[in-house]
């Protein structure tokens, strides 16, 4: 039997959105949505949010959640994901407790639902053991992208294919930074840091939003308050 624990990072201290990983969204705690989906999943044998913040730690208690230790040491802005998860991990064995996959829920990702992450685990589990990225495609082609500089003018970051057909340019895809799946292994070998190694997910475009700004966090909430108008629902 595969045995999954489910990681949610969610630092204090961030700058571009305050308390950005607790910050209100219709009422509720932004991670409390993602807690949400991971419980609906039902893929997760543990949950564990991975913080450094005491006030996250008695939001995510009085979600229902334990936090049974904090994160120390992995609590920067340097700090990646990838080690974060190898020292939860730790943690847990050190504990008794051993684990196969590691599955990553990001904070702020209010727009995805315990179906998306039950999908996203079942083609991982089917495949080999790679690791397994949520991603979604651009808006517009990112191969004709154009740069603006201070004064406002632009110009194609790539001139010879700017011009190009969108058609004709070969198919991209962004990670939208809701969730990933990697094998415990592969993040022990180093494998987890090689991207040519990695397989995407594919998410549905409203559901992709990677908020990192006021104007990302603005969107997701036009989004869901969007979608939930569409399906009959009050906010």
């Amino acid at each position: 039997m595969t045995r999954v624990l489910g990681i949610l990072p969610a630092r204090g201290g961030s700058k571009r959105i305050p308390d950005k990983n607790i910050v209100d969204f219709f009422g509720r705690p932004i991670l409390a949505y993602s807690l949400d989906a991971m419980r609906e999943s039902g893929v997760y044998d543990e949950i564990h949010v991975s913080t450094d913040s005491e006030q996250i730690r008695n939001v995510v208690t009085g979600l229902g959640e334990d936090v049974p230790f904090l994160r120390g040491d992995y609590a920067g802005d340097s700090d990646g994901v990838l080690d974060v998860g190898r020292w939860v991990l730790n943690e847990f064995e050190r504990r008794g407790r051993n684990f196969d996959v590691i599955g990553f829920v990001m904070a702020c990702s209010p727009l995805i639902e315990g179906t998306d992450l039950k999908a996203g685990f079942t083609q991982y589990l089917a495949g080999d053991g790679r690791p397994q990225l949520a991603v979604s495609d651009y808006p517009a082609p990112p191969q004709q992208a154009m740069l603006l500089d201070a004064e406002g003018n632009i110009c194609p970051e790539r001139r010879d294919l700017f011009v190009t057909r969108s058609q004709d340019l070969p198919p991209t895809v962004f990670d939208t930074g809701a969730f990933a799946f990697f094998s415990v292994e592969s993040l022990r070998n180093g494998e987890a840091e090689r991207f040519e190694k990695y397989r995407g997910f594919y998410l549905a475009r409203h559901k992709a939003v990677d908020i990192n700004t006021p104007a990302d966090l603005a969107f997701a909430r036009m989004l869901f308050a969007g979608n939930r108008a569409m399906h009959g629902f009050k906010l």
